[in-house]
């Protein structure tokens, strides 16, 4: 079970971050990569792609929406963000299983906090989504590794010595 619960671990946390990346950032938080939530109560004259609606009054938020939907929006865009959120998903499944596997206090709340630590950062670091933190790609690219080093710390080191300690304990 310990291999089973791992290997999903490992696979959810790489594809909710290479799909993150893929999509922009956490885009399903909201908003869109590279542009925050657009208030309601905003208006503005719509000069799109949707003629039926060129040059009417309409709020800032439904032309934001519009211009996702008829300038932005694909189908590949919009299977990557259910890849993102569904691996997030799988991800704290995965540690919950872990944590019932420890036994532990410690190492349970661990295997739990740390990858969602982790792809917290992540969504926080990358410029879509609710919380685009406004870091240049460097930036960035510089947080998402450490959110990256920090989930391999715990799964390859703390981890393994609490799987051993438990595994010892309990023969």
């Amino acid at each position: 079970m310990w291999l089973i619960s791992g290997v999903t671990q490992q696979i959810a946390w790489w594809t909710f971050l290479v799909s993150s990346l893929f999509a922009g950032g956490v885009t399903w938080l909201g908003g869109r990569a590279g542009q925050p939530l657009v208030p309601e109560d905003e208006f503005t004259v719509y000069h799109g792609s949707y003629q039926p609606l060129n040059g009417a009054t309409v709020s800032k938020a439904y032309e934001t929406s519009l211009e996702i939907n008829t300038d932005i929006g694909s189908p590949t865009a919009d299977v990557v963000r259910t890849v993102s959120l569904s691996s997030f998903v799988i991800l704290l499944i995965a540690s919950v299983v872990l944590a019932a596997l420890l036994r532990r206090p410690v190492p349970s709340a661990g295997a739990v906090v740390v990858p969602l630590v982790a792809a917290t950062i992540v969504a926080v670091a990358l410029p879509g989504g609710r919380w685009g933190a406004g870091l240049d790609n460097t930036w960035s690219m510089v947080v998402v590794l450490a959110a990256v080093a920090l989930h391999l710390l715990w799964t390859h080191i703390l981890r393994t010595r609490f799987q051993q300690a438990t595994a010892t304990a309990t023969t």
